[in-house]
């Protein structure tokens, strides 16, 4: 009997390595952990000439480069997908961070006409993945529900927490007082800290009236904001926000953070906050919790799941419910060293080598699939006489 070929791996990047995003970080990590369990080279997709300049072309793919005909593709985000329609490259296995704009409605109504056209493609290339990775289990069950899969074709496997990037952090306040100008004028806290875009989906306006509602006891308090706003009409509510509120000089914007600075900003948080209305997983509150900053999170979407019983959980839109759980906490110093301590220990549940065996698990089963799928074929095609 043959004994079957070993197994190659294709990790198609859909970002340059050391991107900041949250799927470039995803893919960084597992590439490096991959590495380590077998044959796995980065590829990239093929596109028009535009495709570089012009974001909408590289969701319609013409090719991969460099394509070994049997190796397992992995997509590691729906963008791309879309290849599998006129050039299908089996075994595949795609992963699915969210399914934002289908979970959640108000998303949907932000999407210009070519966006959606493109998200259709990409969404019907990715029903022809043999396996579908799902970075929590809120969003195995959106993919189950959304597009119709076959549940054991439709894995979760959590990602990773990098620790010895993300740890507690000594003198964290005065390191960062030191580097940004802009935290020293806005005095000396307490500091909430909240990591990411303005995308409504992040719901920083929730954050922010609950912002000034607790302001009114704690007048010192300050919001620090790290990440870049996703796109000018999103600043541009952010700002109407923050003006309409009265908020000027609490909150403090912070677009562009060195990597080796973003451990700092966690670690010197009084309290890390999370509102989101929906998240697919949550790099931030992982990062917050490895870092030692007390967590006050939503009980949107995977939030639950990754933070378990190491943060404090509010109701998702009940912008009070979120004033209330940020004011006890500034008052129970007791209560946030619990927290902090029990994120620090739930962070480490969180490793990139587990989520790499994972993953491999499940090209190993996209590869089977594939195999079997053929012999059926075959067996099917002797018995009907055609060969």
């Amino acid at each position: 009997m043959r004994q079957a070929d070993p197994l190659r791996v294709e990790l198609v990047r859909t970002h340059p390595q050391g991107s900041r995003t949250g799927i470039g970080r995803y893919q960084d990590a597992l590439a490096l952990e991959l590495a380590a369990l077998g044959d796995v080279r980065p590829v990239r997709l093929l596109t028009l000439g535009q495709g570089a300049r012009w974001t909408w072309l590289r969701h319609l793919p013409l090719g991969i480069a460099g394509h070994r005909a049997g190796s397992v593709v992995h997509f590691p985000q729906i963008m791309g997908c879309a290849l599998m329609l006129w050039r299908p490259a089996h075994p595949a296995v795609a992963t699915v961070h969210d399914l934002g704009y289908l979970d959640w409605p108000p998303e949907a109504g932000m999407l210009d006409p070519l966006a959606r056209l493109l998200l259709r493609f990409s969404l019907a290339g990715l029903k022809r993945a043999d396996r579908i990775i799902a970075d929590s289990e809120f969003t195995r069950q959106s993919v189950l529900c959304h597009l119709g899969r076959r549940p054991e074709t439709v894995i979760a496997v959590y990602a990773g927490v990098d620790r010895g990037r993300f740890r507690p952090e000594p003198d964290a306040r005065p390191r960062l007082l030191a580097r940004y100008p802009a935290l020293r004028e806005a005095g000396p806290g307490p500091w909430l800290l909240t990591v990411g875009n303005e995308l409504p989906r992040k719901n920083l306006a929730g954050l922010l009236r609950a912002l000034a509602w607790v302001g009114s006891e704690w007048p010192a308090l300050r919001l620090v904001k790290v990440g870049g706003a996703g796109g000018a009409r999103f600043r541009a509510a952010t700002e109407a926000t923050i003006a309409a509120l009265g908020l000027a000089g609490r909150v403090v914007l912070v677009d562009e953070v060195p990597d080796a600075d973003l451990s700092l900003f966690y670690a010197a948080a009084d309290l890390y906050v999370q509102a989101s209305l929906l998240e697919g997983f949550c790099f931030p509150v992982l990062e917050a919790m490895a870092c030692g900053a007390p967590v006050v999170c939503t009980d949107a979407g995977s939030l639950p799941e990754v933070v378990g019983e190491a943060a404090r959980i509010v109701p998702a839109g009940d912008d009070r419910a979120l004033a209330e759980a940020i004011g006890r906490l500034l008052t129970a110093e007791p209560e946030r060293a619990r927290l902090a301590a029990a994120g620090r220990q739930r962070a480490m549940a969180f490793q990139w080598s587990r989520c790499a065996q994972e993953t491999w698990a499940v090209y190993e089963m996209a590869a089977r699939s594939r195999a079997a799928n053929a012999r059926r074929a075959r067996a099917s095609d002797h018995e009907g006489g055609r060969i």
